[in-house]
């Protein structure tokens, strides 16, 4: 018998399928690479923001110095940073490679940024046809509707647009990119150990593990991937068909002790461990509901039709697969399909337990980045789990349903990306001001008040060190930050919290500005009233009723607390009703106060702590209070004893550096000058002190981390030296008799002790220094 012919008749009938799936192929990349980039058109433009420019200075140095600390990324911290622990040496390559190619220009920065995006979404693409073929071999039609409808959802996911948007958050994108492109290739391989593709996967893994922490899950993804697919053995066999990747996995963690001296990593003092106090409240607040239903609460609101339209989409999938049930022959491919889909998103969350924190304004869903990739195949595969030839309704629900899902996404994506278009253009709108006002005013020292720190959810400038390199070279070529006075936390912190001490200090001598997010313009902050205590008649007041003081002028740098005086038993009788204070200035600003009747004191004080904030400061002069009341019951009233203000400078003692030993930048964090650095101290204002307590932070901690504010009372358990002096008043002090030693960032404070030890008045504003 001649077989020849039939050969021949077989193979000329396989190259018009194999042609045909190579044009698939071919179109659907490039359907996913324009949806990309309609759908992140407007981050071209865009600037930097928070964290990146923090590189983009290291960037700027590291060149100059012929690249040794990019190279020193490899074998030790990332960046050599104080305060966090990590190994990303890719990432700054990365960034490295954009600078070089355009300098400080951010266009070249985003244009990688969506390049990343984009390829994460083709390889979305590649990897679910052959996770179909896995589980559905031969199923060809099925396995294309598949990748293409998982490729789609992953490319207009709306919990993208921090990734995509914020320069730095490339990191998330870097790593998924290395992990999907193994994960692909090792799939590709057929698992033949000896085969280039096969290596290529190995690489492409330790690429990964270089980007990020997250790039740890594909190994046991792909032991989950031959427990769910193979029918050749269980734990045992899938444990040796994956061994090489197990290898390389525990010889990184090993390096990781090695070169970081832990494993985990993550970020150190006060921050790590407010994170770790805070787990459950992040993971149980809302934020994994907010996976389904990825709506930013300050663009969309708290309900939003297309809500309603994302529950009839899942309702739909759920249908879809359900019918997939009713077929015996394809339910277990379905089903075990699904499971390791489910499976490979919880495995991607685990990485995230510390610094899970996905926030009603989406910020943070850069750590949710890498969980999309199985989330989107999650939802493909509830909506393709099995053919539908003869079931033209259920191939029709599939295809309106996949269409729509799609559609809807975009939509709310598109809505997501705008605060970090805003984000972007502001903080450019902000340096041009303020280098137009230091420009103006040369020969003085310019001090801000309320630079714009987020907005709706789109981090900007959080603290000094990022706006000290927005205001210097490369990015400002004639720089002028050594000329500006801020009021920022070092690192990290409540951006409202203030250090008056400092600010009364400062703007003695100098000009205050604060920035007004309404015209994109800087205004001067004007302290034109009265340094005068208030004293304001009772009032009664209730849930229908407002009391407003007459009209004053009040320096809103002269009063610490406005207090307001209550009778001890309405006290106790609503302790949740909530007093707002108002205060209103001439040029139509205005700041809130909240407190429940709960805080006040056994003797009735409700006391708002008004002169750490800066939304108070920023009214420059105060025209006018108000008190209002919220949860009485119906028809109760509240009498309003009195309402006074008062200050504290009688009640604290002060901490400050020698200036010459221990020199204050205009970021408020001193600095070593000298081989012994000293600081001054007085508390003899304090009436009744006979000695002073010293306490000194851990590194890289602020006491008010721990307490939210800058008016302690008494001593904090976090401290990590304390010491008594003897005398009330010295100079020249030096910082080592405490035993601190570095590196890291550091507070020093201060409070007066009466004979029995006794905390008397409050602790000082502290002392920020760097060693």
């Amino acid at each position: 018998m001649n077989v020849t012919p039939q050969i021949s008749k077989l193979t000329n009938s396989a190259e018009p399928i194999e042609s045909s799936s190579k044009l698939f192929t071919a179109l659907a990349l490039g359907a996913i690479v324009l949806v990309n980039l309609f759908t992140f058109r407007h981050c071209f433009g865009g600037y930097f923001l928070a964290d990146d420019f923090v590189h983009i200075d290291y960037l700027y140095h590291a060149i100059d110095q012929n690249f040794m600390p990019l190279l020193a990324n490899f074998w030790g911290n990332w960046m050599q940073a104080q305060g966090t622990t990590f190994y990303r040496p890719l990432i700054s390559i990365s960034l490295a490679l954009d600078y070089l190619v355009g300098g400080p220009n951010p266009q070249i920065f985003h244009i990688s940024n969506w390049l990343y995006q984009t390829l994460a979404s083709c390889l979305m693409f590649l990897l679910a046809g052959q996770l179909g073929e896995r589980f559905r071999p031969g199923e060809k039609a099925l396995n294309r509707s598949l990748a293409l409808a998982c490729a789609l959802f992953f490319s207009v996911y709306p919990l993208h647009c921090e990734v995509v948007n914020w320069v730095i958050a490339r990191v998330d994108s870097i790593a998924l990119v290395f992990c999907l492109l193994s994960f692909w290739l090792y799939l590709k391989s057929a698992h033949d150990k000896k085969n280039v593709i096969y290596k290529l996967s190995l690489f492409a893994f330790i690429l990964g593990l270089m980007s990020k922490e997250m790039a740890v899950t594909l190994p046991p993804t792909l032991l989950l991937l031959y427990l769910f697919s193979s029918t050749k053995g269980g734990l045992v066999s899938g444990l040796k068909e994956t061994k090489d990747f197990w290898i390389i996995l525990i010889v990184y963690l090993l390096f990781r002790i090695c070169v970081l001296g832990t494993i985990s990593g993550g970020y150190e003092g006060s921050v790590g461990q407010g994170l770790s106090n805070s787990l459950g409240k992040r993971w149980l607040d809302g934020s994994l509901w907010r996976i389904l239903f990825p709506f930013n609460i300050d663009v969309f609101g708290s309900k939003h039709s297309l809500s309603v339209q994302l529950k009839a989409v899942y309702v739909a999938m759920l249908v879809s697969f359900g019918a997939a049930l009713f077929k015996p022959q394809s339910r277990s491919a379905a089903l075990r399909g699904l499971i390791f889909a489910v499976g490979w998103l919880v495995l991607s969350l685990l990485p995230t337990y510390q610094v899970w924190n996905l926030t009603a304004a989406l910020q943070g869903s850069r750590f949710i980045y890498y969980g999309t990739a199985p989330i989107a195949l999650i939802f493909a595969w509830l909506l393709f789990p099995v053919e539908a030839r003869n079931w033209p309704v259920l191939s029709s629900l599939r295809l309106a349903a996949s269409v729509w899902f799609t559609i809807i996404l975009l939509i709310i994506t598109s809505g997501n990306n705008q605060p970090w278009n805003h984000a972007m253009r502001e903080v450019s709108l902000f340096r041009k001001a303020v280098v137009e006002q230091a420009l103006k005013s040369s020969d003085q020292h310019l001090c801000l008040l309320n630079i714009p720190h987020t907005y709706r959810g789109a981090h900007m400038l959080y603290n000094a060190a990022t706006m000290s390199v927005l205001l210097s070279k490369p990015l400002t070529p004639e720089p002028i930050y050594p000329r500006i006075i801020s009021f920022e936390p070092a690192t990290f912190g409540e951006p409202d919290l203030i250090n008056i001490s400092r600010l009364r200090d400062k703007t003695a001598a100098s000009a205050l500005f604060r920035w007004d997010r309404n015209t994109m313009t800087l205004e001067p902050v004007l302290f034109t009233g009265e340094r005068s205590d208030l004293k304001m008649p009772a009032r009664s007041i209730s849930d229908q009723t407002i009391f407003i003081s007459n009209e004053m002028s009040l320096d809103a740098r002269s009063p610490d607390f406005i207090e307001v005086l209550l009778p001890l038993d309405q006290v106790k009788q609503s302790p949740e009703a909530v007093i707002t204070l108002t205060a209103l200035a001439p040029n139509n600003l205005q700041c809130h106060f909240s407190k429940p009747l709960s805080e006040a004191t056994n003797q009735g004080h409700l006391r708002f702590d008004v002169s750490e904030h800066k939304q108070w400061l920023a009214l420059g002069q105060i025209n006018q209070i108000t008190l209002a009341v919220q949860g009485l019951k119906p028809e109760q009233t509240i009498p309003i004893i009195a309402i006074n203000s008062g200050s504290l400078i009688n009640q604290r003692p002060i901490v400050v550096s020698d200036g010459k030993t221990l020199i204050e930048d205009g970021d408020g964090i001193c600095r070593p000058k000298g081989k012994m650095p000293s600081f001054n101290y007085d508390a003899t204002m304090v009436p009744g002190a006979v000695s002073v307590y010293v306490e000194v932070s851990k590194p890289n901690s602020w006491f008010e981390h721990y307490s939210g504010s800058f008016r302690a009372t008494s001593k904090s358990p976090e401290a990590q030296h304390s010491h008594t002096l003897g005398k009330l008043k010295g100079n020249g002090v030096p910082i080592t008799f405490t035993g601190v030693k570095g590196p890291g960032f550091f507070q020093m404070r201060l409070a007066a002790l009466d004979q029995e030890g006794k905390i008397i008045g409050y602790f000082s504003d502290p002392l920020n220094f760097q060693l």
